[in-house]
């Protein structure tokens, strides 16, 4: 992540319109043409003097505490996709695409960034207010935010006052983009990643590997609405990228992977008050050769199949989507292979407010160079992903590809991107492209008009 100065604070420019100043003479007797508007004038002029000097002190005050002034969003009209109106969001250090969370009414957007002191987080609130949030950032990265109604309970990586290893970190903020509880920790040693998701009862559960040591271990832990977590309880040793998925039936299952390679899946069954991994099946093996990396792992399902991604950087530094999929119930898996799709000139219908999808398949040209999935179960899945310098949406049911829809050119993109939607079903997708002075923009479309 490159970290440099590109906000800078902001301060109020105005002028200060005084009214006459009246002596205790003038207001008694009434002001005479000769000593008394002397008098008067004089302290006309040293009253002035002192409002200036009190404004000057104010303002100096103001300089070394505030937080700078919210700005409204950049709205980039030049710039549109095949929904509409692309929203720059920001100019900033961040390295991958904002953190969104999509709302029947409204939306709220998080990121990281930093000002000429130090790293920030930053919000953007329901009525498109930015925010800096009063929250102590270090190198925060990899923001995930969940609905408490009026209240926002967000997770983060980053390192603590105690620890320079990356802790997993949570902490609320209202829906006006203002802090409400102090950053707390999930985690009690270093993570290396996590994965996250909301309960029908509001709360979150949230698995990680920690980092201590050559191994990792894979550990879940409990946070409430009001940012307040559990003990964590270990799940798996030697055992690392966990991403959890929560399916229509309230069924937490967790998939993850062992020594680089081989990928399981499991059931966490909380019954007895403690959680513990069920029904353990081996699901794929992927293939990365000397100098490759994974970027990061996601799943999500559609009615009735698992679909997962792997986003990896190959030794020569090119980006690649490593793509499988299996039945939910019986756990037959079929191999990874690489992401490829190519459209056909038919139409098809989703359940999605998304605009004009075309019929697709895969095949074996146009790979992906990245890809995140919608989280959670859908009857139809869309996935976010970018071919060919275009990010758009490909969607699939029952195991099959049905079809795809560019979105807009992009480029090259910093990180994965993000997709979300609402109960009106739209679709909403942020990501980040890098700049020549070496900052990312930050962009936000969506299919609600």
């Amino acid at each position: 992540m490159f970290w440099g100065n590109f906000y800078r604070k902001n301060h109020c420019r105005g002028e200060c319109v005084c009214s006459p100043v009246l002596t205790q003479h003038e207001m008694t007797h009434g002001s005479s043409p000769t000593q008394n508007s002397v008098v008067s004038l004089e302290w006309r002029f040293r009253g002035g003097v002192f409002i200036i000097v009190l404004l000057l002190i104010a303002a100096c005050t103001s300089q070394a505490t505030a937080t700078p002034i919210a700005q409204q969003p950049v709205i980039q009209a030049e710039r549109t996709s095949t929904w509409g109106v692309v929203q720059r969001i920001a100019q900033a250090e961040h390295a991958d695409a904002p953190a969104l969370l999509p709302r029947t009414d409204n939306m709220l957007l998080v990121w990281t960034g930093a000002d000429e002191n130090e790293a920030c987080l930053y919000a953007e609130s329901e009525s498109g207010i930015q925010n800096i949030l009063a929250l102590k950032a270090y190198h925060p990265f990899d923001v995930m935010l969940f609905d408490g109604g009026r209240t926002i309970t967000m997770l983060w990586q980053d390192r603590t006052n105690y620890d320079e290893t990356s802790h997993l970190l949570t902490a609320t903020f209202s829906i006006d983009a203002i802090a409400e509880r102090d950053v707390l920790s999930v985690s009690q040693q270093g993570v290396r990643r996590y994965s996250a998701v909301q309960m029908a009862n509001t709360t979150i559960r949230a698995v990680f590997s920690s980092s201590d040591g050559v191994r990792s271990h894979l550990y879940i832990n409990q946070v409430d609405m009001e940012a307040r977590s559990q003990q964590p309880q270990l799940l798996r040793r030697n055992a690392d990228y966990p991403a959890l998925v929560l399916d229509s039936g309230g069924n937490l299952r967790l998939y993850w992977i062992e020594n680089e390679e081989r990928v399981y899946t499991g059931r966490i069954d909380e019954r007895s008050g403690t959680a513990e991994l069920v029904d353990i099946v081996e699901v794929a093996q992927i293939d990365l050769a000397v100098g490759d990396a994974i970027e990061d792992f996601s799943v999500a399902f559609d009615e009735a199949y698992a679909h997962l991604f792997w986003n990896i950087r190959r030794a020569d530094g090119r980006r690649e989507v490593q793509y499988a999929y299996g039945h939910v119930i019986n756990e037959i898996y079929f191999a990874p292979r690489p992401f490829g799709i190519v459209q056909e000139p038919t139409t098809i219908e989703t359940s999605y407010n998304s605009g004009l999808v075309y019929t697709a398949r895969f095949a074996d040209t146009n790979f992906a160079a990245w890809a995140t999935p919608l989280a959670g179960q859908h009857n139809i899945l869309p996935v976010a992903m970018q071919q060919d310098d275009w990010l758009g949406i490909a969607y699939f049911q029952n195991g099959a590809m049905i079809g795809y829809q560019d979105v807009i050119e992009t480029g090259i993109l910093i990180g994965s991107p993000t997709i979300g939607t609402e109960r009106n079903r739209h679709l909403y997708l942020a990501w980040s492209e890098p700049t020549t002075e070496g900052y990312a923009n930050l962009y936000m479309t969506t299919s609600r008009r």
